[in-house]
């Protein structure tokens, strides 16, 4: 058994930057902050970023690479990323929070995990799937076809209240 640390390296983050994206040498004439860590250009977007720690590059690059929601594929249950996200406390430590979505034929469950704590998981049945869709279709409907001017704000138009 060793003991071995692992170090990522900026040819490691380098890897998974997307190929749209060229990495500016020092020398280069379009690189005009030599003194950056990274410089990186999107020809496209006619964009430089410039980078001064291996965080801030890491950080940039996990945002921009793209992401395949499908975990996983097992016994008939298929497992789909709903969300990412990172949390830093200045007095904790960091933490990253994944919402995972287990779909099966009779149920889905959802987890929410987070790196430092147990996670949380619960099911819906078929029929809360169904009153969780329905409401949801209907709400979205509702908001496409409502006016302004139909809608009522319980906060400020109160049934009965003398002006």
């Amino acid at each position: 058994m060793t003991n071995d640390t692992y170090a990522l390296t900026l040819a490691d983050i380098d890897c998974v930057l997307p190929a749209e994206y060229d990495i500016l040498q020092p020398g280069d004439p379009g690189n005009e902050n030599r003194s950056a860590l990274r410089a990186v250009r999107h020809e496209a977007a006619a964009q430089t970023h410039y980078f001064y720690s291996a965080k801030e590059y890491f950080t940039f690059v996990t945002s921009i690479i793209p992401r395949n929601r499908l975990l996983a594929e097992e016994s008939g249950t298929r497992y789909i990323q709903l969300s990412a996200t990172y949390d830093s406390d200045p007095y904790f430590h960091a933490s990253v929070t994944h919402t995972v979505a287990a779909l099966s034929r009779s149920s889905v469950t959802l987890h929410r995990l987070k790196s430092d704590e147990t996670s949380v998981r619960f099911a819906l049945s078929q029929v809360e799937i169904a009153a969780l869709v329905d409401s949801y279709q209907t709400y979205r409907e509702e908001c496409d076809t409502r006016t302004p001017a139909s809608e009522f704000d319980p906060f400020t138009d109160i049934p009965g209240e003398i002006a």
